[in-house]
């Protein structure tokens, strides 16, 4: 008779035969014992699980690495483990982007049970406070993390230059007044910049260079969490004329919130001189770029007006899907119903307030002798206001009885006006400003039309068929 039996103890199998109790043989069988560490990427910099992410794991013992990606919700196990000690570490794109270098974590493996370790980025205010040094109630407690490439090299630029400017608006008792403000860094060795102290919640203009090369001015909106990232390519840049041109090529199409193709809209290429619009299937196309990081305006009627970042590489082309989206049409009755009864009233005022001989007015006579390519332009020859800024960044300023410069209130068709040189020419084209008022001081501003926030001078263009 044979039977066989297991020990529990020591986990081995031994055969034995009957009678006699002769032992034909005992052995061990038993597999080594094994373990598992698994765990979960998290970034909490944006407060979620970070996918996709690379856990690679290396034996203290025996070197060699192990590499594994991590799912859709950050999660990660790395299986059937000999006991003993082990590295593990974790790589991203984002954390390269904030020029995170993650920690290696030591993981001992004592007992079969599974060992969870929890991988990711630091918080934002862990990264203000190692970088910039501030706490993070301090209102002034931002961070801009970005690295400058150059385009034809496609390599860091260690050591270029990046700049950055904003406007900051604050309350000066009874008015609404503004500051300006501007740093620059270089960048280290690995073209990694670090900009503190900008204001959160405000928008900042960067721009990159290194000795003739440059990227062109970018927008960056730093959150009220105070942390932003801007990449910048900068690239070479022959002017020819007062247009920039390289080998690059933009390329892309324009669609509403639907996917449908919106025709007819223009696209210009800021600080480039250049512009295209789209044709009846949304496509556009731009050739001989300088290469760099540069900004894209796209307007079109009907639409809200958008602005797009693309990196431009020489000889090559970028491509720039841009969605826009519909002006709505459900704004509040009560709203609009009083703004347009103001700016009727206003509207009929037109001579009246010419006659008084109070402010500077054009007439359609007037404006038909401006050569203006946008609505700012009539304004260059006007007493008591002048234009500050170059493209996009235009804006009408005046003195006040100080003598400090200070920034105009826009009216159009009555109405303030808050955006850019950009977004006021989509909203009343040159060839529809029938007449425009200026009020070098607030004070002495008709009392039909809005006042200045800032008692600053205020500048009304009216809209309509303008008369040869």
């Amino acid at each position: 008779m044979r039977a066989a039996t297991r020990s529990l103890l020591g986990q081995a199998w031994c055969i034995i035969c009957f009678p006699g109790m002769f032992i034909l043989g005992c052995t061990d069988v038993a597999a080594a014992q094994t373990s598992s560490v698994e765990g979960l990427v998290f970034d909490s910099t944006a407060m979620r699980p970070l996918s996709r992410a690379r856990v690679a794991l290396i034996p203290v013992a025996t070197g060699g690495r192990t590499t594994i990606i991590a799912d859709s919700l950050g999660r990660f196990a790395f299986r059937d483990l000999a006991l003993g000690d082990y590295l593990i570490q974790m790589q991203h794109a984002r954390a390269e982007s904030l020029s995170v270098e993650t920690r290696i974590l030591r993981v001992s493996l004592l007992e079969p049970s599974p060992v969870v370790v929890q991988l990711g980025l630091p918080s934002i205010a862990t990264l203000i406070g190692d970088k910039c040094g501030a706490e993070r109630d301090d209102s002034m407690a931002s961070l801009i993390i970005g690295s400058v490439w150059h385009e034809a090299h496609d390599a860091a630029s260690g050591n270029a230059s990046v700049r950055a400017t904003w406007t900051t608006l604050y309350v000066e008792g009874p008015r609404v007044a503004h500051d300006s403000g501007s740093a620059t860094t270089t960048a280290d060795a690995y073209g990694r910049y670090f900009f503190c102290g900008a204001p959160s919640g405000s928008t900042i203009k960067l721009q990159a260079w290194r000795e003739a090369d440059s990227s062109g001015v970018v927008t960056v909106s730093i959150p009220e969490h105070g942390l932003a990232v801007r990449p910048l390519q900068i690239g070479s840049r022959t002017r020819v004329g007062t247009t920039q041109v390289g080998s690059g090529r933009l390329g892309g199409t324009v669609t509403d919130d639907n996917g449908i193709a919106v025709s007819n809209a223009e696209l210009i290429l800021i600080g480039v001189g250049k512009s295209t619009r789209s044709s009846t299937d949304g496509s556009f196309r731009v050739d001989s770029l300088p290469g760099g990081t540069m900004e894209v305006s796209v307007r079109a009627v009907g639409f809200l007006s958008g602005r797009e970042t693309v990196d431009i590489r020489s000889s090559k082309e970028a491509r720039l899907t841009i969605v826009l989206s519909r002006l709505a049409q459900s704004l509040d009755a009560t709203v609009i119903t009083s703004e347009a009864f103001a700016a009727a009233a206003a509207r009929e005022g037109l001579e009246r307030r010419r006659r008084t001989g109070i402010g500077f007015h054009l007439d359609a006579a007037a404006l038909n002798r401006v050569l203006a390519l946008s609505p700012i332009d009539y304004l260059r020859s006007m007493p008591g206001v002048f234009v500050e800024g170059t493209g996009v960044d235009q804006y009408v300023a005046a003195r006040r009885q100080d003598g400090k410069p200070c920034r105009a209130t826009l009216l159009v068709d009555g109405v303030r006006f808050d955006g850019n040189a950009i977004e006021l020419e989509q909203l009343i084209p040159t060839n529809r400003v029938s007449a425009v008022e200026v009020y070098p001081r607030g004070a002495v501003v008709p009392s039909e039309l809005p006042n200045s926030l800032n008692g600053c001078a205020v500048v009304v263009f009216w809209s309509g068929t303008r008369t040869p």
